[in-house]
């Protein structure tokens, strides 16, 4: 019989670092969590009492209460998405992301959560005057911060997502749905990303930016939304690219007052007034003159009577002509799609 061999606490701890090193040995994966939060647990003493840049991880479960973060952190649910955050005070939104810091750009991350139902249809607090915004909305991000909502389902709040101020917010791989008003509005002087994401069934807009914002819009699927697809008013900027603009109630792309809009290699599509159009008398008679610009290539928007016609016509006014870059249609559909 082999004779056992007695190793050193020292030869013990070298394996497991090496063990860790090479296979994650003993990890689990929870193990980067700075406090586990279950069902049941007060979520908003855990982010009170959670030191800045801490990763609070959240059991399957719903938590009813309405959150404020105001310093930077990590909210993680589970993989399956099963931790729930649904509101409970009306007018209020369900996560408001305030965060007061004059140095590095504070990060706040939202994974894997669903984010429902911000009660109420009026505003707790709104003023023009102060451009203060307090309503319920699934997310609202005020001033300066660094969102990041990642593999987050939010649904059936007034809008889904918005960032106002000068925030910097990305979304990635998530599902926007069933929101009264836009499913994300991008504001201010906020920058937004927003990558692989549905955005399905909201009201009066999968997504829009206003003011001075600027927002990236790539790989998404922005369909039955019951007003446009994609509306950008005032000076703000959009790049819309590789997405499925489909179904919408108005029409795909709205551009208003003085947008600058890029759309690029897009399927636009199936839409009940224009496959893309600005707000102005031409195509909506009675509204003033669009005075902004439009570039872009190789995009499929189909007419009235082919597969996939958008019922008022692909562009208003038609194409060629301003404001239409030579080469923005494609006379076929991208090769694929989101």
């Amino acid at each position: 019989m082999r004779k056992a061999t007695a190793w050193s606490p020292l030869v013990w701890t070298s394996l497991m670092v090496l063990c860790l090193a090479m296979f994650g040995c003993g990890r689990d994966e929870e193990s980067n969590c700075v406090i586990s939060v279950r069902a049941g647990d007060s979520l908003q003493t855990a982010i009170d009492r959670a030191d800045a840049g801490a990763i609070l991880c959240l059991s399957a479960g719903t938590w009813t209460e309405n959150v404020v973060i105001a310093k930077p952190l990590t909210l993680r649910g589970t993989p399956e998405g099963q931790a729930i955050l649904r509101g409970v005070d009306d007018g209020y939104p369900v996560v408001l992301i305030e965060v007061s810091n004059e140095g590095e750009l504070p990060v706040v991350v939202l994974e894997n959560l669903q984010i429902l139902d911000a009660q109420g249809e009026a505003c707790a607090e709104f003023s023009l005057r102060d451009n203060r915004e307090i309503c319920p909305y699934g997310v609202l991000i005020v001033g300066r911060v660094d969102v990041r909502i990642l593999s987050c389902t939010i649904s059936g709040n007034r809008t889904g997502i918005a960032a106002i101020g000068s925030a910097k917010l990305l979304v990635s791989n998530c599902i926007v749905t069933n929101n009264d008003w836009e499913g994300i509005y991008v504001a201010g002087a906020s920058e937004g990303t927003i990558v692989d994401s549905q955005l399905r069934e909201n009201g009066s807009a999968g997504i829009a930016a206003a003011a001075t914002a600027v927002v990236t819009i790539r790989g998404c699927v922005i369909e039955h939304n019951t007003g446009d697809g994609v509306a950008v008013a005032d000076y703000a900027q959009a790049a819309i690219t590789d997405c499925v603009i489909s179904g919408n109630g108005w029409s795909g792309v709205k551009m208003i007052s003085a947008a600058d809009v890029t759309v690029e290699s897009c399927r636009i599509e199936n839409n009940t007034h224009f496959g893309i159009a600005p707000l102005s008398d031409m195509c909506y008679p009675g509204e003033p003159d669009y005075v902004g610009s439009v570039h872009g290539r190789d995009n499929w928007i189909p007419e009235p009577g082919e597969p996939g016609g958008n019922a008022g016509g692909a562009l208003c006014p038609a194409y060629p002509g301003g404001p239409w870059p030579d080469g923005f249609l494609s006379d076929k559909p991208p090769s694929t799609d989101p």
